[in-house]
């Protein structure tokens, strides 16, 4: 059977009886939509509701897994919040069944599905602004995120080797050049896969991996006006195409097709940048590619739409679309060059990060901070001042009775993930019942524990999670000279809690698991790389890229050996209360911000201890093995866990230098943000210098003497 006969072409009869004996519903209208070599039909029934019909064509529906696959990533897309389509169970139950039909050329096997309906428009048919551009970009890079946590027993299905669509699948386009005989086209497209052999292919090893949509096209995203006279997105189709690849590729895909329908092509790529780059920046390989990827993208559709013309002349209208435009835009392209396409994309994309940044830090006054403590807690203040944070806003507060309270006001960001915000502060709770000095949050007067507040700080309403929590006494460690004991029992401590975490009971505890990939685990060391611009004419720059490249080769291959479980996430010099006691030794008297609360690595906890510890410390190189002896004490490392934990601790100080310096830029009267870096940058070039060898010598030979 040849490929042109592999498309369904189901008549109305046939669709009727299908959605009556299949999902056991009544057609009242059915509508066909638009695709490229599947059928697609909009579906209202006499029960009621909405549905799209999809009926994929014989050669794919020989592929179940991979169709079960694209059904499992739609409904985490959904769960996660994105508006993707979902699977309807048929009468059986199942989310698809495999029709074997005569559509006039013979019995052939088609996979149907009955999918959500999704409203809106394509986003081909409006005004491509700014700021929906912008918007499209975010989408783009929040589902690539979403879907490389995502875990399944058959992920690999979706290692699709020669998938014509793939951008790793340019170089297979020269099979096809035939189509092009005497086309003035040819030429470029041949000098753009040559482009692509000798700038993209040895980068790749570059860049992050991911799992793909791989077809973000004008297409496949919806929209619907919103409250601005703009656009939001509502929708996301087709996930035919999904793909184990780079999160480059979504880019240039995304980028791509979003220049086909707007009026001035080149002015896509920075507001699209800007969009993926508040989620997922892009690190120095995957910036000098996105040129190169952009125009194989180009050359992949003009190619391959000629080629399924040719099979299906009845869909050329359709197949098509993307062409139209695309020969030009192709040509625009290649005749301006990389340099300037790139410097109209770069440029254009920082003007619009300034232009629409929204700080979510809370600036409240010390007015509103009194009020909103009356209004929530029926507290009247007599004292309050302002204490360092990095994100949030934190004030000291004393009532009529002379009781201290931390008043606690989290970023607008943070506080979108109310559930998480809930685990932190069960945890709080539950550590205090278990003897650990944890603050825990005091009741609203309508018995909640926290608060979702509509504030405006002066640039622009945002809600914010209020919580008034108990008041700990003590200085910070920053603060206090400690001994090698105290920093004995502030590890035993550290460890003891993450022990007991192992205890703790929720039903959301699943939340903790997404915090592993944030951008402070450790795991996510390598995702420094893409700020690094930071650190331009710096010689440390030299000493971070060597930390993460050593961290990739030596660390990382080991992670799936280490022991996990519930961290504290960010024990570092601030987060720690210490009150003196005799000899001049401390107890601590408080653990504070469990807001990097995430299941992750035990070994991380221990390396951060470590790192935080030795930033005041007189004697750096003292505080390893006091450190370790401690955490010991209560959980033992094992082998792989003690030869990483030199690279955790030097990744750490990376982390805190370069996002410190880059926060510092978005924030400059926010000192507290340099705190560890200043700090950081001496420590992180000495324990370099030092080497491996000789640092964890120290460090191992302190621990195994330590005196308990």
């Amino acid at each position: 059977m040849s490929s042109k006969h592999t498309k369904p072409n189901f008549s109305h009869s046939q669709l009727v009886e299908i959605m009556k004996r299949v999902f056991r519903l009544t057609p009242s209208e059915i509508r066909s939509l638009p695709s490229y070599d599947d059928q697609n039909f909009y579906v209202a029934a006499i029960e009621g509701g909405e549905y799209v019909l999809k009926i994929m064509n014989s050669e794919d529906s020989k592929n179940t897994a991979l169709i079960e696959m694209q059904n499992y990533a739609m409904t985490v897309l959904h769960r996660h919040g994105l508006p993707a389509q979902t699977a309807l169970p048929t009468a059986s139950g199942q989310l698809m069944s495999l029709e074997e039909v005569d559509c006039g050329y013979g019995c052939q096997k088609y996979l149907v599905r009955l999918l959500t309906y999704l409203p809106g428009t394509t986003i081909s048919k409006v005004p491509l602004t700014p700021q929906l551009l912008y918007e499209t970009g975010k989408m783009a890079a929040r589902m690539d995120q979403i879907l490389q946590e995502m875990e399944h027993p058959h992920l690999g299905v979706l290692q699709r080797k020669n998938f014509i669509w793939s951008l790793s699948s340019v170089p297979l386009l020269e099979a096809y050049m035939n189509l092009l005989d005497g086309d003035p086209l040819e030429e470029a497209v041949k000098s753009v896969i040559r482009q692509y052999k000798t700038s993209v292919v040895p980068n790749r090893s570059n860049f992050r991996k991911c799992i793909n949509h791989g077809d973000f096209n004008d297409l496949n995203v919806l929209v619907q006006p919103d409250e601005s006279d703009g656009h939001r997105i509502s929708g996301i189709l087709d996930f035919g195409d999904m793909n184990t690849g780079y999160y480059i590729h979504e880019l240039a895909i995304t980028i791509m097709y979003m220049m086909t329908e707007h009026p001035k092509p080149i002015e896509v790529g920075g507001p699209v940048l800007a969009g993926w780059e508040s989620v997922l920046p892009l690190n120095k390989a995957e910036k000098e590619c996105l040129y190169v990827l952009v125009l194989s993208r180009f050359c992949q559709s003009l190619i391959l739409a000629r080629h399924a013309v040719i099979l299906h002349p009845e869909n050329a209208e359709y197949l098509m679309i993307t062409s139209r435009t695309g020969v030009h835009i192709l040509h625009q392209l290649w005749e301006l060059g990389k340099e300037q396409v790139e410097k109209v994309w770069f440029q254009s994309a920082a003007r619009f990060k300034i232009a629409t940044a929204v700080d979510p830090t809370p600036t409240l006054t010390l007015q509103q901070a009194t009020e909103l403590t009356l209004h929530l807690y029926g507290v009247t203040i007599t004292e309050i001042s302002t204490l360092p944070s990095y994100r949030d806003q934190n004030f000291l507060v004393v009532d009529n009775e002379s009781t201290k309270y931390l008043l606690k006001i989290m970023n607008s960001e943070d506080s979108k993930n109310a559930t998480l915000l809930e685990v932190q502060t069960h945890a709080m709770y539950f550590l205090r019942q278990h003897g650990v000095p944890a603050q825990t949050a005091v009741h609203t007067t309508m018995g909640q524990l926290m608060s979702m507040e509509e504030i405006d700080c002066g640039h622009g309403t945002q809600t914010y999670c209020v919580r008034l929590l108990t008041y700990l006494p003590g200085k910070t460690i920053a603060e206090s000279p400690v001994t090698r004991q105290d920093l004995f029992k502030v590890s035993k401590l550290a460890a003891f809690v993450d022990k007991t975490l192992q205890q703790l009971v929720s039903p959301n505890l699943d939340v903790l698991q997404k915090m592993e990939g944030t951008r402070w685990s450790l795991s996510s060391i390598p995702l420094t790389e893409g700020y690094l611009s930071v650190m331009d004419g710096d010689p440390l720059q030299v000493v971070v890229r060597a930390v993460i490249q050593q961290y990739k080769l030596y660390v990382q291959p080991k992670i799936s050996s280490f022991q996990k479980g519930i961290l504290h996430g960010d024990l570092n010099d601030q987060n720690i209360l210490v009150t003196p006691v005799e000899n001049g030794s401390h107890e601590v008297s408080g653990l504070l911000d469990f807001s990097m609360l995430m299941n992750d690595c035990y070994v991380f906890e221990v390396a951060i201890i470590i790192a935080y510890m030795m930033l005041e410390n007189p004697s750096p190189l003292d505080v390893g093995g006091a450190v370790l002896a401690g955490w010991e004490s209560i959980m033992v490392l094992n082998e792989d866990e003690r030869d990483s934990l030199f690279l955790l601790v030097l990744g750490r100080l990376c982390q805190s230098v370069v996002y410190g310096r880059h926060n510092a830029k978005k924030k400059p009267d926010n000192k507290y943000i340099l705190t560890t870096a200043k700090n950081g940058t001496r420590l992180l070039n000495k324990l370099w210098e030092l080497g491996k060898k000789e640092v964890e010598r120290k460090w191992f030979k302190d621990a195994s003497t330590f005196p308990v």
